[in-house]
C-alpha cells in the first residue's frame, strides 16, 4: 500500500518530462562517448561492427535514451520538452574534455553558454 502511495505522488510531480528528458541527454552523451571508444578499434565489417562492445553499448544507450524521451514526452508539450535534448551537447563536450582530454577552446565555451541560454528560453514553460 504504501509504494502505491509513492507511485502517486511521482505521477503528480510538475517536474517529471523535463527530469525524464535530462536523464535523456545523460544517455545520450553516454552513447557518443561510447560511440567515440568504439570507433578506435572498428572494422567496417559483421564482425567489425556488431562484435564491437561498445558500439553495440553505444546503440542501447541511445535506445533507452530514445524510450526515456518517449516518456517524457507524454508528461509535456514537445516544443517545451525537446530543446531540452541540447543538453546532452553539454554533457559530451564535459566527456571529451575530461575523459579524452581534448582540448575545448573559447568559442566551445561560448557555445555551452548559448546553449544554457536557449535552453532556457525555449524550455522555460518545461
Amino acid at each position: 500500500m504504501v509504494a502505491k502511495k509513492q507511485k502517486s505522488k511521482f505521477k503528480n510531480l510538475a517536474l517529471k518530462g523535463p527530469l525524464l528528458m535530462v536523464l535523456c541527454t545523460l544517455f545520450l552523451a553516454s552513447s557518443q562517448f561510447l560511440m567515440k571508444l568504439a570507433s578506435k578499434n572498428i572494422a567496417f565489417s559483421f564482425e567489425g561492427i556488431f562484435l564491437n562492445w561498445a558500439f553495440i553499448s553505444a546503440l542501447a544507450m541511445a535506445g533507452f535514451g530514445a524510450v526515456l524521451m518517449t516518456f517524457a514526452f507524454k508528461h509535456g508539450d514537445m516544443s517545451s520538452l525537446f530543446p531540452l535534448i541540447a543538453l546532452s551537447f553539454i554533457w559530451t563536450t564535459i566527456i571529451a574534455a575530461q575523459v579524452f582530454e581534448e582540448l575545448i577552446g573559447s568559442f566551445v565555451y561560448t557555445g555551452i553558454i548559448l546553449i544554457i541560454i536557449g535552453v532556457v528560453v525555449l524550455g522555460g514553460d518545461a
